[in-house]
């Protein structure tokens, strides 16, 4: 199994989320290698419930997800008022398709099959 670190012993929570209008998808990649999906709304409730299971790993998060329209700025917000709280980081925001090499590289590292 592969195992992703944030510098040496430093372990990392992957986050990859799929935008969309009414609903996101969410895939959260603990440090120990174990995933979890969820759907999460367009509304703060739902945001602010994903913050704090973001939080619960007390591990650095690198967030990836497209900008896609306007459907992103929401949830940009809300997670970028936690970036550098509490041990949660924003670490990678793709915001184009000039971007998208990079992103689909991250995003490739975290569905890869084992």
């Amino acid at each position: 199994m592969a195992s992703y670190n944030h510098g040496v012993g430093s372990p990392v929570v992957f986050v990859a989320i799929d935008i969309a209008k009414a609903r996101h998808e969410v895939l959260i990649e603990a440090p120990d290698g174990k995933r979890k999906r969820l759907a999460v709304a367009n509304c703060k409730t739902d945001f602010d419930d994903l913050v704090a299971t973001l939080r619960c790993y007390q591990v650095p998060c690198h967030i990836a997800f497209e900008a896609t329209g306007d459907y992103h700025r929401p949830l940009a917000s809300v997670l970028g008022r936690q970036d550098g709280s509490n041990g949660m980081r924003l670490e990678a925001f793709t915001a184009g398709a000039r971007r998208q090499r990079h992103r689909w590289r991250f995003l490739g590292r975290l569905f890869r099959r084992r």
